[in-house]
């Protein structure tokens, strides 16, 4: 995965800061929830083992099945320090690991959920390797609900995201943030460095307290994305369409809802059954 434990460390803490879209609101999680409780059924089938990607507190504290056991899984030490919840997640577990090469049994999971974990990967090859460990270790039946950062059909221009920066138009600054860098990302073998969005973030606002005042913003927020300066973390986005590609033929989609929220279809939660 493509991102160093620095840059992981600030987000970490920073977590607070950070608002929907870049993390899920209560319309996700409610979204995935319902995904599970549909697929799981009756309660009296027995235990449910259930798989996290990432340790997004949203996902692994969602209200899951009584009898589910959570495994989430994150290889950067510090994003499991700041965001594991300190108590109260008897039957939950993080371990440190590579999601190419999960500490699973082949078959060992029913359900596997994530948070934009696709947008951490490179393209094409660590997207292919975590499709490959996904196929390995969720059971025949088993299902993935995963929440995807998808980019528009048609690139954004930069200039029209800053213009919708100034005039207002954007729900807060962690939606700017992501409506930048997929306007900066080319193509998804490529995708985009924060450091290059830090660039044209700070060539365009020279002054972002002026910025936070005139949109009522608190400066905080809008400073998160000076964690981004120098940092060497890429993002990769791709199209739901290259998420099929990927996941089949082991998998096949049984559902995608795209959220209400401003730009929602940027950010559908999906469902997709192992074969």
């Amino acid at each position: 995965m493509n991102s160093p434990e620095p840059y992981w460390n600030r987000i970490g803490s920073d977590w607070s800061l950070i608002a929907p879209p870049l993390r899920p609101c209560a319309e996700d999680t409610v979204c995935m929830e319902r995904m599970v409780r549909d697929w799981y059924g009756d309660p009296a089938r027995g235990s449910l083992r259930a798989g996290v990607l990432g340790v997004t507190p949203e996902i692994v504290c969602m209200n899951w099945p009584e009898q589910a056991r959570i495994t989430a899984f994150d290889k950067e030490p510090a994003m499991i320090g700041y965001l594991w919840p300190k108590s109260g997640l008897p039957h939950a577990t993080p371990l440190c690991c590579n999601w190419l090469s999960l500490p699973i049994a082949d078959a060992g999971l029913d359900v596997v959920a994530g948070d934009g974990s696709l947008t951490q990967l490179s393209f094409p090859d660590e997207h292919q390797g975590v499709a490959r460990e996904l196929a390995r270790v969720v059971a025949p039946g088993g299902i993935l609900v995963l929440r995807l950062f998808v980019p528009p059909l048609e690139r954004e221009s930069v200039d029209t995201v800053f213009d919708e920066l100034r005039n207002g138009r954007m729900v807060n600054c962690s939606a700017f943030r992501w409506r930048l860098l997929m306007s900066l990302q080319e193509c998804p073998e490529k995708g985009i460095c924060v450091g290059e969005a830090w660039e044209v973030w700070h060539s365009r606002i020279p002054s972002p307290e002026l910025l936070a005042e005139s949109l009522g913003w608190p400066i905080e927020a809008v400073r998160v994305i000076d964690r981004y300066r120098s940092a060497t973390a890429v993002y990769t986005f791709t199209s739901l369409e290259t998420v099929r590609a990927l996941l089949e033929p082991a998998f096949f989609m049984t559902e995608r809802v795209v959220p209400s929220y401003q730009e929602g279809i940027r950010y559908p939660t999906v469902c997709f059954r192992r074969r």
